[in-house]
């Protein structure tokens, strides 16, 4: 399976978690400095996810498109050949940087942010994440009351994600039943405490980049 790594603009991002990350085994998040308002909430996945935060000064238009362009460069240099990079961002000066990394026998393509609803997770995909999300809060030890009943679990797991439809929380209880994590008798729960995964079982790994150094 073709590895693949994604640059992202975060400014081009209004919510994170429309990027599918299992697609990718490293991402790469470019961030203005002092920008407090950029969501960083990450959905639980089902694998670790490998992010790098780089924090870019923007002192002009494009800023962000220079270092992306300027690490996919550095990267380029370190990282196998066979390692497809995506960018996705809203600058759309990225033809020239693509068809030169062809050149240099590196697959790399853009995404343009209006087709970003394509690489949400499928709805499955998001009943899945929502579940393991659950279960390693449940066994984490720090919950010390458990829903007692179906209209107050709806309501946490609605808690969790608020953009969860209906329909959607249904599945994740029915999951939730088919996997015996917990047992509906009418509207009463029952928990199977021994089927929670416990915190840190998925434990995501960052760096954060503030400056460069790199030798000219």
């Amino acid at each position: 399976m073709t590895q693949k790594w994604i640059f992202i603009d975060l400014t081009a991002v209004t919510n994170i978690n429309a990027v599918n990350f299992d697609e990718y085994t490293r991402i790469i998040l470019f961030i203005p400095q002092n920008s407090p308002n950029l969501d960083l909430s990450i959905n639980r996945q089902k694998k670790p996810v490998n992010m790098t935060l780089i924090n870019v000064p923007v002192n002009q238009v494009n800023s962000i498109s220079l270092f992306i362009s300027l690490y996919i460069g550095i990267y380029d240099s370190q990282t196998d050949k066979k390692i497809d990079f995506v960018i996705l961002s809203h600058y759309s000066g990225f033809t020239d940087l693509t068809k030169h990394m062809s050149i240099l026998g590196r697959n790399c393509t853009t995404i343009n942010v209006q087709s970003l609803k394509a690489l949400a997770p499928s709805s499955s995909d998001e009943i899945d994440a929502a579940v393991e999300a659950l279960k390693t809060l449940w066994g984490s030890g720090k919950i010390k009351n458990y829903p007692k009943k179906l209209t107050a679990l709806r309501n946490v797991i609605n808690s969790t994600n608020k953009a969860l439809s209906g329909a959607q929380i249904t599945s994740i209880i029915d999951k939730l039943c088919s996997e015996k994590i917990i047992t509906l008798n009418g509207q009463n729960i029952t928990f199977n405490l021994s089927k929670f995964t416990h915190a840190g079982d998925y434990t995501n790994k960052y760096e954060i980049i503030d400056n460069l150094d790199i030798p000219f």
